[in-house]
């Protein structure tokens, strides 16, 4: 199984919709609410239209939920790519900053916190946990000042599973 990633919507004039199931024609699917411009979810699968596996999004109708989201022929951009990165070190971190307490784990074993002026570093694929979809892959982070660079397995809190999962509210956030 790929992945899951961290996406956002780019587009100004679009919704995409979130759905409780995946098939958007069924009279009793619900829509759970939609995806704003500049909002964050997590694809399972990065599939755009017609998917089986579910994606993860905050709603206010469920919380953070599973569900579905067509983007059609939208699509969506990784929301912790290189596109929306505050700067890049190389090609392989890419920064983004922390807006307030971020925890810091390896595997799912909590290590440390980040705060506002600290910084982590993605390798710009904005990979989301498989266990724990609303965390980000990590290989790196500015912690008072000093750099610490790492290929382990680190995560950290982006908090859109308890509503962040707006751009000017994401706990770590880029040039969205």
């Amino acid at each position: 199984m790929a992945n899951p990633t961290l996406l956002i919507n780019p587009y100004s004039q679009v919704r995409f919709p979130i759905w409780e199931n995946a098939d958007y024609n069924d009279p009793n699917n619900d829509q759970l609410g939609e995806i704003y411009y500049k909002e964050l979810w997590t694809s399972i699968n990065s599939c755009y239209y017609g998917c089986d596996t579910p994606d993860w999004a905050f709603s206010a109708a469920r919380g953070w939920t599973k569900c579905y989201v067509p983007t059609g022929e939208w699509g969506a951009d990784l929301a912790y790519g290189e596109k929306y990165a505050q700067w890049s070190i190389n090609s392989s971190r890419h920064v983004f900053y922390v807006r307030r307490k971020c925890r810091v784990f390896k595997g799912t074993t909590e290590m440390f916190s980040l705060y506002a002026g600290d910084a982590i570093c993605t390798d710009g694929k904005s990979v989301a946990g498989l266990t724990h979809p609303d965390r980000l892959n990590i290989n790196g982070w500015r912690r008072n000042g000093v750099w610490t660079q790492t290929t382990s397995d680190y995560w950290c809190d982006t908090d859109i599973n308890i509503g962040y999962s707006m751009y000017n509210e994401a706990t770590v956030y880029g040039k969205w």
